[in-house]
């Protein structure tokens, strides 16, 4: 049964109820145009689609969908009184649902998750990160994804917790709806928690000389006793700022999806708000490390969850490696393609296609994806979002995409960059100096930015060709840059090479 719509509470009902009436809950991207839904749903072989009022048109004339069900509860609007057989009990290894992934070009995949799956997965996460019924959820995230569904819906509602929707993603509705509802707990991506960060140090940055200092002054003591003492002391220090900021009652910040400089979720937790970042694919339910929420490392993506096996494959030198993965989280397979589920689950093992390495500690950390490491004429593997990491690093890069450029006789690959500035911190500096930044000077800003950046890079990491892009990047639903989205053509369009 297909569930179209908003992200609001009659998602939620709508996705449970598919699963209590016996079906299989086919969570779909609202985001998506009518063709690609089309070609998910008949992929699915979906007869029944729960849609909210935005989307019943469209849905109605999709092949094979006999019935539409408004979401809102208002009736059916087709198919109505058709009957329906009486539901089986599900068993636990019963597909509880089917989410698609990269169905932008060719077949779609639908990863098949068990009820097995998804509560392994969640009570997986619950041990780790310390939940409580108390905690109050905010939902940001589409819920057609994994991550929400399973970490901000299935999770906080087995843990007895409360989940409140976001009206919007504008940082004044999340700071209003965090305050209004009392919010405890959110999940995230980097992008959001990199937008959150800023706003509140640019924030301060427009207070008058004596409360800067007074901040400046704070942060330095919470800083020492962090590094010379172990004592996290931010949450009692910088109380009366969280609540000014509307986060008073906000304790635990999730992040998944993509990597997240270190500096973003030490940031937060100077600031008195535990903050943990974690790693998985769809295909995993998703979770399968998560930093521990009393000893995290923001430079790593945590620990196996209980009941799950990583472990490195093929590693190097450097004990980077594929990341391959097992235990009770692992997907059934993809729906209607043995061939495909063959080639990614061999021997029990689910092969990811992402690099990593485990420190000493048990603590992964993520390299990047196999199929996106550049390999330079000397022979050296270079992950681009490695490079990435350190570019958006930068107060004036609001974000960036790193690739390959084969070189001229075909002996390998140099680095090249595109790269976004953050247009509201040159709105910032131009309002200090007097005059706005013109398009021009934003751009040799940039460059020169990166120009020093290069110099901390060893000689094969450093970026030879650049882009500076006045549009955001295109993304995903859920904010990832879709790093194959951008035509080899305008990667190399008005790129300069850079000095050096």
């Amino acid at each position: 049964m297909g569930v179209l719509g908003e992200n609001r509470p009659e998602w939620a009902v709508a996705y449970f109820a598919a699963q209590a009436c016996g079906g299989i809950a086919l969570p779909l991207d609202s985001l998506l145009k009518p063709p690609e839904i089309a070609a998910i749903v008949k992929d699915a072989g979906a007869r029944v689609v729960i849609a909210s009022e935005k989307f019943v048109g469209s849905v109605r004339g999709m092949e094979g969908v006999e019935r539409v069900v408004d979401m809102d509860f208002r009736g059916e609007v087709m198919g109505a009184g058709t009957p329906m057989a009486e539901p089986d009990e599900a068993a636990p290894d019963d597909v509880a649902s089917i989410i698609y992934t990269s169905g932008t070009t060719g077949r779609p995949k639908g990863v098949m998750l068990s009820h097995r799956n998804i509560l392994t997965d969640a009570r997986g996460a619950q041990q780790v990160i310390h939940l409580r019924a108390e905690d109050i959820f905010l939902s940001v995230l589409p819920l057609h994804h994994t991550f929400e569904c399973t970490g901000g819906l299935i999770c906080p509602m087995d843990a007895g917790a409360t989940v409140t929707y976001a009206r919007s993603l504008k940082s004044r509705d999340l700071l209003d709806d965090m305050r209004n509802t009392g919010v405890t707990v959110m999940l995230g991506v980097p992008l959001l928690y990199e937008k959150l960060y800023a706003g509140i140090l640019r924030g301060v940055s427009q207070k008058p000389l004596p409360t800067r200092a007074m901040f400046r002054g704070m942060m330095g003591v919470v800083k020492g006793l962090r590094a010379g003492l172990g004592l996290r002391v931010g949450r009692t220090a910088f109380r009366g700022l969280r609540e000014k900021a509307g986060l008073g009652a906000m304790r635990l910040f999730i992040c998944g999806g993509a990597p997240l400089p270190a500096s973003i979720p030490q940031g937060f937790e100077d600031l008195g708000i535990s903050f943990v970042q974690g790693y998985g694919l769809t295909e995993t339910s998703p979770v399968l490390t998560v930093n521990p929420a009393e000893r995290p490392r923001h430079d790593s993506v945590g620990v196996p969850l209980p009941g799950v096996e990583v472990r490195i494959e093929d590693e190097g030198p450097d004990g980077v490696g594929e990341i391959v993965a097992r235990g009770d989280v692992l997907m059934r397979g993809y729906y209607n393609q043995p061939e495909m589920t063959a080639e990614v689950i061999r021997d029990g093992w689910f092969h990811t296609g992402d690099l990593g390495r485990f420190d000493r500690d048990g603590y992964l950390h993520i390299s990047g994806r196999l199929k996106n490491v550049i390999v330079t004429r000397g022979g050296k593997n270079v992950y681009p979002e490695e490079i990435e990491t350190a570019l958006n690093a930068s107060p004036i890069i609001l974000e960036s995409l790193v690739y390959g450029v084969p070189e001229g006789d075909g002996g390998g690959e140099e680095i090249g960059a595109i790269v976004v500035p953050e247009r509201e911190r040159f709105e910032q500096m131009g309002a200090e100096r007097g005059s706005p930044y013109a398009w021009g000077e934003m751009e040799a800003v940039v460059r020169e930015e990166v120009r020093a950046l290069n110099g901390q890079m060893a000689d094969y990491k450093r970026i030879r060709s650049l882009l500076v892009r006045e549009e955001e990047l295109p993304k995903t639903s859920t904010r990832k840059v879709r790093r194959f989205a951008i035509p080899e053509a305008q990667k190399g369009r008005r790129a300069a090479r850079m000095p050096g």
